[in-house]
């Protein structure tokens, strides 16, 4: 560091000339427009060769200024072309890229991108961004493996070990459908 110091004051005179900075030309404003939307399915898998578990549709949209997001449940019907299967079902029969189609044809939506996520990768996703604050309507108790996880009502900071046990719980009061309601939550609150 002192060599680089010592370069610097030999080599820099603040009596030489400078060169006179131009101002930068004036380019016009990216502003966004409906084209720039991006939807994307993130596919939940517990592990690198499971079926997905969890559907999640994340519309990123510029111009309202948001992020939108319907967390599918694995039973979630759909009719695509001639057929007539579940989201689980359309992932066993032809993977991610399959699914991904024939739930854009159902929805009469492009979905540009899609991407598997596993539980852990969710997580790390998480813990990335640190504690989550969340707002719980009621109590809940939640398997996480070899112990439970409770998280009481109103606003609280989840953890990793917390998130993961929200997303894959499968015993909430409300079944699938209040599951699917909190992980788009949570997905928003990580977003």
């Amino acid at each position: 560091i002192s060599l680089m110091f010592l370069f610097l004051i030999t080599t820099v005179h603040p009596d030489s000339p400078q060169e006179v900075m131009q101002p930068a030309t004036e380019e016009e404003p990216y502003i966004p427009d409906e084209g720039d939307a991006l939807t994307v399915l993130l596919f939940g898998v517990d592990s690198a060769d499971a079926v997905a578990g969890t559907y999640i549709l994340a519309r990123f949209d510029p111009v309202g200024r948001g992020v939108r997001v319907a967390v599918f449940p694995p039973q979630t019907l759909m009719a695509s072309g001639q057929r007539e299967e579940t989201l689980s079902e359309a992932y066993r029969y032809g993977g991610a890229r399959y699914t991904r189609d024939a739930l854009a044809e159902h929805l009469n939506l492009p979905i540009h991108r899609y991407a598997r996520i596993s539980l852990s990768g969710f997580v790390t996703a998480a813990q990335a961004v640190g504690n989550v604050e969340f707002d719980l309507e009621e109590e809940l108790v939640l398997s996480d493996g070899d112990f439970a996880v409770q998280l009481y009502p109103g606003r609280q900071l989840l953890d990793g070990r917390k998130v993961a046990a929200l997303i894959r719980s499968r015993d909430c009061p409300g079944g699938e459908i209040q599951r699917c309601q909190m992980v788009a939550r949570l997905t928003c609150a990580i977003v």
